[in-house]
């Protein structure tokens, strides 16, 4: 007979995260919710090292009373050292861990167990709560690429693709937020691009999604050279914020050294910072044929 699963007994992590310490050490950091009425808090946060993620859950077990329930695991974080140097032997026990959603988000971050101590957020229990809420939000609004497990693993085995990760922002006083996506050669990130500049990877990798408004910054002597806007001080800029309506990219692999990234794409202009008149077609061209450079810059 199966014990029974009494649920003041239970802690439910929400999230988990990883810190690399040094060659084969790693901390692994958990936020628990914990429903026992005798408890003071409804959350706790344990952390323990080990050499392996097994290793690191056996240690946290003993750290508390509660059976550490994984149903619930909605997040993995880990550390930007650590995911240098790979991350694909963690997620592949991670995927053989049938308690565990193939649907997990992944994330990266300076400090996985600073993020998840961090005391600045409202309106939800506990820090796994609130980075998920996050992360859904971002993915509802498809402003994030291939964030789950199962996307991450399915890029990672893909020819000619490699995976992209969010990038949370830890700082002090105010709650973590995205700050930029990391880029990944096969398992180990290898830079990063701001939030916006997703748009130019979702231009080539996915036909459905929608792109996002995009801000361009043009110096002001470019148009005056161009003959669009009135002359203004030459350490202006000029901003346009751009919305896209339609658009199609296309991959053409010449050889092993040579691809040809081919879009096209409709915009509407959604805002001049400062503002500047349209209305003659000449302006109008001379406009389009810039929006059209930037872009491909």
């Amino acid at each position: 007979m199966a014990p029974e699963k009494i649920i003041e007994m239970q802690g439910i992590s929400t999230i988990i995260g990883f810190d690399l310490l040094d060659d084969n050490t790693y901390k692994g950091t958990i936020s628990l919710l914990q429903f026992d009425r005798k408890e003071e808090k409804t959350s706790v946060t344990l952390s323990a090292d080990g050499t392996t993620s097994k290793q690191i859950r056996q240690k946290l077990e003993e750290q508390t009373s509660h059976d550490i329930t994984s149903g619930q695991l909605r997040t993995i974080l880990f550390n930007k050292n650590m995911a240098e140097t790979g991350i694909s032997s963690f997620l592949d026990t991670m995927q053989r861990d049938s308690i565990i959603s193939s649907l997990i988000f992944l994330a990266i971050t300076d400090n996985a167990e600073e993020t998840i101590n961090n005391t600045n957020y409202e309106e939800y229990p506990e820090m796994g709560s609130y980075i998920y809420q996050l992360l859904d939000k971002h993915e509802k609004k498809e402003m994030l690429v291939n964030s789950n497990l199962h996307d991450f693993i399915t890029t990672l085995n893909e020819i000619g693709i490699d995976p992209t990760l969010p990038m949370i922002k830890n700082s002090n006083g105010v709650a973590p937020f995205i700050d930029g996506v990391a880029l990944f050669k096969e398992d180990k990130i290898v830079g990063s691009i701001s939030l916006i500049n997703t748009l130019y990877i979702k231009l080539f990798t996915n036909n459905k999604a929608f792109l996002g408004d995009i801000t361009l910054e043009i110096a002001a002597e470019e148009l005056e050279k161009r003959g669009i806007a009135q002359p203004l001080p030459k350490s202006d800029i000029y901003k346009i914020t751009l919305h896209p309506i339609k658009y199609k990219g296309n991959i053409e692999i010449k050889n092993e050294e040579l691809v040809h990234l081919n879009a096209t794409i409709s915009v509407s202009t959604l805002e001049f910072q400062p503002y500047t008149s349209l209305k003659n077609k000449d302006s109008l061209n001379k406009m389009e044929l810039l929006i059209g450079e930037a872009l491909n810059n």
